[in-house]
């Protein structure tokens, strides 16, 4: 198949597909195989050569016959066990099969609506099963539902069952009585609309994705068309199609799927164990005994919940007003409110994704601000699920089903950040959504109580060998820093909800402390009577002091290994981090990037290929630019633990060539066609992006430089000795940290 493919694209993709995965060597024959081929191609040119060089191949004599395999559906329920000495992991899995389409039911509107409609029930389960997490009898922790198929043979619906204690069988009793309470009486309409909602919204999301195919995601597309049959439908009739056949979806419909999504006939348990704690799986005897005991059982309708009531704002605030407006850098304007907070706005045409609107609103300090570090790492994980005024997660989801904006807030170390997004309609909702949680977080004694109760079970619990390494490993790598300190059992009973909001209202209570950024779609002149609204209302204290303070590996050479013994195949993974001072500059940061790039390629030369020590390499580098300049340079592989020392050394020698010898010409050539195509591929994607523009600003901001990561012009200057220079500078200030966790 050749597709031309409008516009410039980075490279041509060519693939030759087999129409059965996992073939042998009987299947690689030409009429079992496609050759699939998008870019910006001569057509005519590109089929003369696959004719020159595909036409050759002979035609299979008395070829074998394709197998088709099935997965037979069974009437009755079947257990299966899994043991693993290597892992800490219990759960209980219940899967159900579905037929899935023929070939012919594939190239039909039919199927899509089909999948619609499971994809709908997947989310009221998902919803109904979150609520059923909470109920002070909850007999399982958690529940996790997707969907999924085998091959082209079934379709399936899997729940996956965390239990309390690593009570298996009664993780496995409760899984079982909701399950059954879906089949039974289904879910409501208010259930379903909710559903279909969210649905509309990711379907829309992934529209949009799929109308900026690269081609590479056009040639998959072939690709599946040609093993599985799955239709290709050009960008305009799928919106089409989608939106049409979920409009027409009815609760009744998507309630009729349940026999088949929740039958216990043809139902697999599969309980997955540590050997430690076999004493508390269910046996297949007791796990069928279950499953009678559930169908028998009387088990109450669920109770009925509608939507929310009343809106989510109804405080009654004066808006402030813009005092000052001036251009900022990146095409950004930046308004100073008469609280005297700045407000930068970059208006983004065309914005890709559903959620057209984005917004960062940043203060500085993080763990600096407060001496109270295990108060902090408590907070830190209350506030990522916390809701606004007496509205809990669960409350907070079913008061925006139908609508598009969310916010979330986090406490990193060294900033206080609320991120998030909305529609143009919406934008007024993630307005509200960002003064709520400044003014009115919800610190009820329910919530937060409930909160305490978790993180009291969860420091009960033995750490395994593994988080024991990377605490100790974190100690020795940032020299035992006061930011590492962790919350103990004594910390949960002086931290009440009391301290805990004293300590959010420090970090995220004072409106002056923080810098907002805003990209989207929505005209400033639209956008800025709802700022004076929403941000401008906000009373703002005197921005609070703080000591910075370095939160970084320690110089010098610093070195970290465990061995944890009973692993069934020995095994060593290594990190190694060169680190220092950086001169930060866009300039400076394309030559890293190709000093990363080519330590890569040679470490898979060296280590994999010559040493044969490991199957990847990887090499990453992170940067900094407060309180000064910082980089690091990251390699990690896994090993054989005999491996370990001459691998180090190896990976040491390729850092200290790079520093005495500048790469060849090639190397940086086979980089920057690289990175030219990997910028090709993202560039156009960016410039319409909100996250991209927020980033920009953020750091124009904060850092005083935007790296531009993007400017072509910046990393195909990159010369042979300005790679070795930094990889020089980096490895002259002889800071090198290793850390090595074997299991043996």
């Amino acid at each position: 198949m050749l597709e031309p493919y409008e516009g410039k694209l980075s490279r041509t993709v060519l693939r030759g597909e087999s129409s059965r995965k996992g073939a042998d060597l009987l299947d690689y024959r030409p009429d079992l195989q496609a050759v699939i081929v998008v870019g910006d191609v001569d057509v005519d040119a590109m089929e003369r050569k696959i004719r020159d060089v595909m036409s050759s191949i002979p035609k299979a004599e008395n070829p074998a016959r394709k197998e088709v395999y099935d997965i037979p559906q069974r009437d009755k329920p079947r257990y299966g066990l899994v043991t693993d000495p290597e892992t800490k992991a219990v759960a209980v899995k219940l899967i159900f099969y579905q037929p899935y389409p023929s070939e012919e039911e594939r190239a039909t509107v039919g199927a899509v609506r089909d999948e619609l409609a499971r994809k709908v029930f997947l989310e009221m389960a998902r919803a109904r099963l979150a609520e059923a997490e909470k109920r002070p009898d909850a007999r399982y922790k958690r529940v996790v539902a997707v969907l999924g198929s085998l091959a082209t043979c079934r379709n399936t619906f899997m729940l996956t069952a965390l239990p309390k204690e690593h009570d298996m069988r009664e993780a496995l009793a409760g899984v079982l009585t909701d399950v059954e309470q879906i089949r039974r009486y289904g879910f409501s309409r208010e259930e379903f609309e909710a559903a279909r909602a969210k649905v509309a919204r990711s379907e829309k999301a992934a529209l949009e994705k799929y109308r900026l195919a690269t081609n590479t995601d056009l040639a998959g597309r072939y690709v599946e068309h040609f093993t599985r049959n799955v239709p290709y439908v050009t960008p305009d009739d799928r919106t089409r199609i989608v939106g049409e056949q979920l409009d027409a979806l009815t609760c009744e419909e998507v309630n009729g799927l349940r026999a088949g999504m929740t039958s216990p006939e043809g139902m697999l348990v599969l309980v997955s164990s540590s050997e430690e704690h076999l004493d508390k799986v269910p046996s297949e005897a007791e796990a069928f005994d279950l499953i009678d005991s559930v169908k028998r059982a009387k088990i109450a309708r669920p109770e009925r919940r509608g939507k929310s009531a009343g809106p989510l704002f109804t405080e009654k605030v004066t808006p402030g007003k813009v005092v000052r407006t001036r251009k900022a850098p990146l095409g950004a304007e930046e308004w100073t409110l008469s609280n005297g907070v700045k407000v930068f706005w970059r208006t983004v045409p065309e914005v890709i994704g559903v959620r057209k609107v984005g917004v960062t609103a940043v203060s500085e300090g993080g763990f600096a601000r407060d001496s109270d570090v295990e108060g902090m790492h408590l907070l830190q994980n209350y506030i990522r699920t916390m809701g606004v005024k007496d509205l809990d997660r669960a409350g907070m989801r079913d008061l925006l089903f139908a609508h598009d904006a969310s916010l979330m807030v986090t406490l990193g170390r060294t900033e206080s950040v609320f991120s998030g997004a909305s529609g143009v309609a919406d934008f007024e909702l993630l307005l509200q959504l960002l003064h709520l949680y400044i003014t009115r977080p919800n610190f009820s004694e329910q919530a937060y109580g409930d909160y305490l109760d978790l993180a009291r079970a969860s420091l009960g619990k033995e750490k395994s060998p593994k988080a024991l390494f990377a605490e100790r490993a974190d100690s020795v790598k940032y020299g035992g820093h006061p930011w590492l300190r962790r919350a103990t059992p004594a910390t949960l009973d002086r931290f009440d909800r009391e301290a805990a909001r004293r300590l959010y209202d420090k970090l995220f209570g004072n409106v002056a402390d923080f810098v907002f950024f805003f990209a989207g779609e929505m005209p400033a002149a639209e956008a800025r009577p709802l700022v004076e609204k929403y941000i401008g209302s906000l009373p703002a204290a005197p921005k609070r002091k703080f000591a910075k303070t370095d939160f970084r590996i320690v110089p010098g050479a610093a070195e970290y290994d465990a061995v944890v013994p009973g692993a069934v195949t020995p095994k060593s993974s290594i990190e190694r981090i060169y680190h220092g001072r950086f001169d930060y500059t866009p300039e400076n940061y394309a030559a890293l990037r190709y000093v990363t790039y080519i330590l890569g390629a040679r470490y898979l030369t060296t280590v994999r290929e010559e040493k044969g020590g490991t199957y990847y390499v990887g090499v990453h580098d992170e940067v900094s630019a407060r309180p000064r300049g910082y980089c690091q340079l990251v390699v990690s592989f896994d090993t054989d633990p005999k491996l370990c020392e001459m691998l180090l050394g190896e990976v040491q020698k390729g850092i200290e060539r790079l520093a005495a010898e500048a790469p060849s010409e090639q190397e940086v050539n086979e980089a920057m066609l690289y990175f030219r195509k990997v910028n090709a591929e993202s560039r156009s994607k960016n410039l319409k992006s909100t996250s991209y523009w927020l980033n920009k600003m953020r750091a124009e901001y904060f850092d005083g430089v935007d790296l531009d990561k993007d400017n072509e012009a910046l990393f195909t200057a990159v010369t042979p000795a300005e790679v070795r220079r930094l990889a020089r500078e980096i490895l002259a200030q002889g800071n090198r940290y290793t850390a090595v966790f074997t299991q043996e």
